[in-house]
């Protein structure tokens, strides 16, 4: 299968803030999804020596001592001790968490600020996309 658009509910391309060089040469594959993350494999990014267990923000890309990727779920908490090498851009988070096992991942990267944009973006279309309340009333 190829590559699909990270607008698909199943992933294909996600776009990481500042990642390791590594991480963007290698086509991933899901190997589990729950709320607290997503596993992957496949790539051959392996964390360096162990980082200081702290808290992480959603969408933060570990890299395990086996070579797995865990992208942190909104119920996500700490780090587990492993290294952080790059983070998922918001807006592509739902389609890195909805993704099916076995779908295939690829992340390119992306700066801050297009980021920013691509999430203000995404906020403006959900936000033109809702039924105001007055249209509920019934008649």
């Amino acid at each position: 299968t190829g590559v699909q658009t990270c607008a698909l509910p199943i992933c294909g391309v996600l776009r990481v803030v500042d990642p390791d060089p590594r991480l963007v040469d290698e086509g991933w594959r899901v190997l589990s999804t729950a709320r607290s993350g997503t596993r992957l494999g496949g790539g051959s990014v392996v964390g360096e020596g162990p980082a200081t267990s702290a808290p992480l923000v959603t969408g933060a890309i570990q890299a395990t001592p086996s070579g797995e990727l865990i992208v942190i779920g909104r119920d996500g908490g700490v780090s587990g001790g492993y290294p952080v090498v790059g983070v998922v851009a918001t807006c592509d988070l739902d389609a890195v968490s909805t993704a099916a096992v076995g779908a295939l991942v690829r992340f390119t990267p992306i700066s801050a600020s297009a980021a920013a944009d691509l999430h203000r973006d995404s906020m403006r279309e959900l936000a033109a996309s809702l039924v105001p309340p007055s249209a509920l009333a019934s008649h």
